[in-house]
């Protein structure tokens, strides 16, 4: 599995890295612009894609809602079908009906509320079908 952690916080992006490495290979991005460049570079060309995006909604550069929206939109432009279409997990540290509902109509897989540990994260990737459950 090949991950992308999206976050402006370096503690919580590298805790959640940590958490990942343990399924595979694993790059981070501390703002959206730079997530959306690695995402369209390593995604979008087709060679080498990520499964799982972890993206924080509150980044000071470019809101979490905006980058998911621009990944999708150019997973659509490249006709990329939705079962292919990278999962997508929104990182929140508040658990506002508003943003969530916002992220999911957006586009996203899930949303884990922070903090979040081992367990949480095995349970959301297991939950979009990225690990089978045991």
């Amino acid at each position: 599995m090949k991950s992308l952690v999206v976050d402006d916080e370096v503690v919580s992006r590298k805790k959640m890295i940590k958490i990942l490495r343990k399924y595979g290979k694993c790059e981070e991005a501390e703002n959206g612009t730079e997530a959306i460049e690695k995402f369209s570079i390593n995604a979008v060309d087709g060679t080498d894609p990520f499964d799982v995006i972890t993206l924080d909604i509150l980044m000071p550069d470019m809101s979490g809602l905006d980058v998911l929206t621009r990944i999708r939109k150019m997973e659509t432009d490249k006709s990329i079908l939705k079962e292919n279409q990278v999962k997508i997990l929104m990182v929140t540290a508040k658990s506002e009906k508003e943003i969530v509902r916002l992220s999911i109509e957006g586009g996203c897989n899930d949303y884990i509320i922070k903090p979040f540990n081992n367990q949480s994260m095995q349970i959301k990737l297991e939950r979009v079908g990225l690990l089978r459950e045991d």
